[in-house]
């Protein structure tokens, strides 16, 4: 008699689930006028979106500071070279016009030995602050990879110019470990506030020399328009994928309720009959959630009173646990 009544009320609570639903999805809650009435229920209708699959990974405004030190170190060598270059070249006239007085015996030989050793001493020098040079370009290299190092040392194109105007901002993108580079990743996204609807394009630089301390990934360097960046900051980066476009729906986060660590939402199949829905995954999209699985566009989903029905669901479980 007791499992009877049960089937009974299982029955009366339990509509139909919509065509393709898993069957190990949890039953839907049928509420009756008033029941629905009370609950106060706000729903909306789900939108499509077409984005494609991204990657995650970290990125941070990295302070261009010792790159303009290198670059006035390697100034510096080179106004050295120009000096040494231009006292050789005055050394080694004197040296010939002493040793062409010397062989017509117009000087002794010992102004001739003056000249010759001023001359060695001015090659000597010379050579030293081309070895400086050529050392300080090493230097950035080994640190800044070449691309990033030419920009440096050579100020082409005006990219350094912005940074040092604060017009763009240097970034380094550290990818998660193990992750193979992407096919399409010339151009990313980027924000601070971990927003992906305010987030910024960055424009690929190079690679960088180095991997990243924590993650053990590989590394780039990006820049990006400088407004509201500043160094030192932490970025959230998105990285397109190899995937195309899938699409999803934009599913607003308070739309979702927790149990067992699991995310959930309530969707209306039919008036007064709600479905719990499991979210297994997502993509942040600021204060909303990305999601290809489980629902689909003109799905109206509970965005205000979810949490009402999961705790009626709940309830509802009970006499069911105690027939056992």
């Amino acid at each position: 008699m007791n499992g009877l009544f049960l089937l009974l009320v299982l029955l009366l609570h339990t509509a139909p689930a919509r065509a393709g639903a898993d069957a190990d999805d949890p039953p839907g809650l049928q509420l009756s006028a008033d029941q629905d009435g009370a609950a106060g229920l706000v729903l909306t209708t789900l939108q499509s979106i077409d984005r494609s699959e991204e990657i995650t990974a970290t990125g941070q405004v990295l302070d261009i500071q010792p790159l303009l030190t290198l670059r006035a170190r390697y100034q510096a060598a080179l106004a050295d070279v120009a000096l040494t270059r231009a006292a050789l070249t005055l050394a080694e006239r004197d040296r010939n016009r002493v040793a062409a007085l010397n062989r017509e015996q117009i000087v002794a030989g010992r102004v001739l030995i003056e000249a010759e050793t001023r001359h060695q001493g001015d090659a000597a020098r010379h050579q030293a602050a081309t070895r400086q040079v050529t050392a300080l370009h090493n230097e950035a290299i080994q640190t800044l990879g070449q691309e990033l190092a030419r920009r440096v040392l050579t100020g082409q194109d005006g990219l350094l110019d912005d940074w040092i105007h604060q017009r763009r901002v240097l970034i380094l993108v550290s990818l998660p470990q193990g992750l193979a580079v992407p096919l399409n990743f010339a151009t990313v996204q980027v924000s601070r506030e971990l927003d992906r609807p305010t987030a910024r394009a960055a424009r690929l630089l190079s690679a960088a020399p180095a991997t990243d301390a924590l993650t053990q990934g590989e590394t780039f360097y990006y820049h990006a328009a400088a407004e509201g960046l500043r160094s030192g900051m932490r970025l959230q980066v998105w990285i397109p994928g190899r995937n195309t476009a899938k699409p999803a729906v934009l599913l607003p986060y308070r739309a979702v309720v927790w149990q067992d660590g699991k995310a959930w939402v309530y969707r209306q199949d039919v008036p007064r009959h709600y479905a719990r829905v499991e979210i297994h995954a997502h993509q942040d999209y600021g204060p909303d959630w990305l999601v290809n699985e489980g629902l689909e566009p003109g799905d109206r989903v509970v965005v205000s009173g979810a949490q009402t029905l999961l705790s009626e669901s709940l309830k509802r479980q009970i006499p069911a646990e105690d027939d056992d």
